[in-house]
Formats: structure tokens, C-alpha cells, sequence
């Protein structure tokens, strides 16, 4: 993410920070940007900017050691077509060394969760509230976490 390719999009749903897309690669950062660091031009200021690199920095890193050392991982990814999800699973098979699940949440106004299964090993499509506390506990039950 470079600072010329930052685009100004209002303010997040929740009211707490800004949104920004990265024009060059299609990514929108919803909740890094605090609301006090906007400038004049729509752009944030370029300290915090350097501080949210950092960030992702690290986290990439972390990402990386992650794909090469563990056994198992589980990727949420919010919203994609099926075409879109080929070329990610496409990419973490290559990536990831050990096995990894990806699981495909879409936004949907419902009390439900729906499935989608795919061709795709290891690749599940659900629609759900996301905004539903609930529905997540449902979705996260019996996952765990191991360091």
C-alpha cells in the first residue's frame, strides 16, 4: 500500500475510523485509520500512514512464518466470486506448506447461514448476517487457536 494510491471513503460504519481504499490493488482499510488523522487533501496524515505500514508490515511477516510453519490454518476472507477465490486458493496452495481451510463469508440480511459448497478443496462459501454476533459464535464453534 503506497500513500499516492490512498483514496478518502467517509467514515467507517461504526463512526470509530476512516475508510481508504488502495487504488492499485483494490483493498479497503476500514478500521487502521483513526478519525483525527485526516488532512486537508483526504489523505492521512503521513505519520500515521508510516505507523499503519508498520503494522502491516509485521503482520505480513507474521503471515508468511505462519504459511511456512504451521500445520494447519484457517484464511476468513469477506466477500469474492467464485473466479476470484480460484486464483486466492491457487496462490495459498502454493504458499501455504502445511493444510489450510478458506472459508468465504458474504454479507447477507438474514437470521440464517447459508452454504455454498465448491469444487475447490478445503473451500467453503457461507452467507450470513456478518454483523450478527451470534451467527459468528456459530460459524468460529469448535474452532481453536494453537501458538
Amino acid at each position: 500500500m503506497e500513500y499516492e494510491y490512498l483514496r478518502y471513503d467517509g467514515v467507517n460504519g461504526l463512526g470509530k475510523h476512516l475508510l481508504f481504499t488502495d487504488t492499485r490493488y483494490d483493498i479497503l482499510i476500514a478500521h487502521h485509520y483513526p478519525l483525527d488523522c485526516l488532512q486537508y487533501d483526504y489523505l492521512p496524515d503521513y505519520q500515521t500512514y508510516c505507523d499503519v505500514q508498520k503494522k502491516y508490515n509485521r503482520r505480513i511477516k507474521r503471515l508468511y512464518e505462519h504459511m511456512e510453519e504451521c500445520n494447519s490454518i484457517l484464511f476468513i476472507r469477506e466477500g469474492g466470486n467464485l473466479e476470484e477465490i480460484e486464483e486466492l486458493h491457487a496462490l495459498l496452495s502454493k504458499l501455504v506448506k502445511g493444510r489450510f481451510v478458506l472459508v468465504v463469508v458474504n454479507w447477507i440480511q438474514s437470521d440464517a447461514i447459508y452454504e455454498e459448497r465448491t469444487s475447490l478443496e478445503n473451500v467453503c462459501f457461507l452467507s450470513f448476517d456478518l454483523l450478527n454476533i451470534e451467527r459468528w459464535k456459530e460459524v468460529l464453534d469448535g474452532v481453536s487457536l494453537k501458538e
